[in-house]
């Protein structure tokens, strides 16, 4: 929940210009004065904050869990993107990151409770949930105002980015997706490249946003990057971009930012939450750095702004980490060329046949030393990152076999019968690829078609935490890959070269047969 006033629109002009023998090059980037923290977005479906909540109400008092219970924020039915992104975005905005568990006693419990990373982390989030913000463009599918997924354009989006994160140097919250949904991120940096024709004006443009992301464990510390790239066209004039003439185009037609939020007062949702209450109980149980005393006031706010870090935040670096957008990832996992000789296959070789559950093996060769990722793409073009571990890294050199010796992992064929496609890629340089999550063994929805127990019990691998707009391209792109049909307008745009360097790729196919009752008797005989 958000509480917005009226939102201040100003003209502007864009950055570096430069030539090139295609034309026109405007270059545009910017960045915060610190990196927001990476915290759990606590879905509904899981208990949203109920855990954390109940220690806040053992050291106070208070009846905050039975709040969220009553007015049905713990509601196992309730859809699995319902939940506190916007009072997480907020949070690692404006608060500093607790990094250590605490020990916190009160006059109401003199034992004291250990407190965890993650519950702390918990009470942030709930203090911030209705915060006031400035909002600009409007939600789509909440049924107020507009029900124009296109009311925040790429020109006024990138006039924001400028405004805020160039300028006043603070992060701003982003809703990413623009259906229904809401999958709200910390962005701290953006990038602005485009290219285009003096004479006329028009210029097309590529986007790119890095953020904090919410695919982490409660109890996660530090800041895990992800990053989006968009494309567009606008027109410029006499040195300054026109208003209103931004247009997403390619796969951004469909995937681009919904609305875009600044936070500047506190306001928890719950009224059995008390800002300076929690911010109490973490500075008593802090046993090591530097106190962090509460404001008296909302933070100052010049036309919506606040100046400088939050206490005890570090200044912000350029990230080090090789990450990929869910568009660069898409170009490299489809990508049909390679930088120098990769061989892969599975150990019955291409067209093998496989029973679920079959254990398999990988072996290949490269030419050149890297880091070895396997994804495995199923019947109904889903993709899991099959390896290397959660993370781990895994540098492979001239012929190589998987599972190694000293590996306890193995894998094992699906239980779903189709056709497969095992995806090898090798890099230079470790990548990561935003939104990994669980072990697909873990979840429901990966033990399609499974029996308790039955094959599905081996499954391995990480899924791709991607918001509803990237899921649907990445079902389209995988689809026509596999068809070996022409991929999407705009995919081809985006050179895995550039991004990754030097890499190889190749591609193994194998069949998982469906079991006859009696196949599956003998089998478990």
């Amino acid at each position: 929940m958000l509480r917005k006033p009226l939102a201040i629109f100003m003209a502007w002009a864009v950055g570096v210009v430069s030539t090139s023998c295609l034309g026109e090059v405007i270059r545009d980037e910017g960045q915060a004065k610190y990196i927001p923290w990476s915290g759990y977005w606590w879905p509904f479906c899981e208990g949203g904050l109920l855990a954390p909540l109940r220690q806040y109400d053992l050291l106070t008092g208070k009846q905050a869990a039975e709040w969220e219970k009553r007015h049905g924020r713990t509601n196992p039915a309730a859809p699995r993107w319902h939940g506190y992104c916007h009072g997480q975005a907020a949070a690692a905005i404006m608060e500093p990151e607790p990094q250590h568990p605490i020990f916190v006693r009160t006059p109401r419990l003199r034992g004291g409770l250990e407190v965890s990373v993650g519950h702390q982390k918990g009470w942030l989030v709930a203090c911030h949930t209705a915060d006031l913000a400035d909002v600009h463009g409007d939600r789509f599918g909440d049924e107020e105002g507009s029900e124009d997924p296109d009311d925040l354009r790429p020109d006024h989006l990138w006039h924001l980015l400028q405004l805020y994160v160039r300028q006043r140097e603070v992060p701003v919250a982003l809703d990413i997706e623009p259906g229904p949904e809401v999958w709200n991120y910390p962005v701290f940096r953006y990038e602005v490249i485009g290219e285009g024709d003096g004479e006329n004006g028009l210029y097309r443009a590529r986007l790119t946003l890095w953020m904090t992301d919410s695919s982490v464990s409660p109890d996660f510390v530090g800041s895990q990057i992800r990053k989006h790239s968009y494309l567009f066209t606008f027109t410029r004039r006499e040195g300054a971009v026109v208003m209103g003439s931004g247009q997403w185009i390619g796969p951004s037609r469909f995937d681009h930012p919904d609305f875009l939020w600044y936070a500047y007062a506190v306001v928890p949702e719950n009224p059995e939450v008390h800002y300076r209450l929690v911010k109490k109980l973490l500075q008593s149980g802090r046993t090591s750095g530097p106190e962090v005393n509460p404001p008296d006031v909302p933070p100052n706010q010049p036309g919506g702004t606040r100046e400088g870090p939050p206490p005890d935040r570090p200044p912000a670096s350029r990230p080090d980490q090789l990450v990929l957008s869910p568009q660069e990832f898409l170009a490299l996992v489809t990508a049909r060329r390679s930088s120098f000789k990769f061989d892969v296959t599975v150990d019955r070789f291409d067209g093998a046949r496989y029973a679920p559950g079959d254990e398999f093996e990988i072996r290949g060769a490269t030419a050149e030393p890297g880091y070895l990722y396997l994804f495995l793409l199923n019947p109904r073009s889903e993709i899991t990152l099959l390896y290397p571990p959660a993370g781990d890294q895994q540098r492979v050199e001239n012929e190589f076999q998987l599972p190694r010796q000293n590996e306890a992992a193995r894998f094992h064929a699906p239980a779903a019968p189709g056709l497969y496609r095992l995806k090898a890629i090798i890099t230079g340089k470790p990548i990561r690829i935003v939104g990994l999550g669980e072990s697909v063994s873990t979840q429901a929805e990966a033990n399609h078609g499974a029996r308790p127990g039955g094959p599905d019990s081996h499954a391995q691998g990480q899924t791709l935490n991607w918001h509803p707009a990237a899921k649907t391209l990445m079902r389209e792109v995988l689809t026509r890959y596999a068809k070996g049909e022409e991929m999407p307008l705009g995919v081809h745009v985006w050179n895995p070269e550039e991004v990754v360097g030097r890499f190889a790729q190749d591609e193994v196919a194998f069949y998982v047969y469906e079991q006859t009752t009696a196949a599956q008797s003998n089998t478990a005989n």
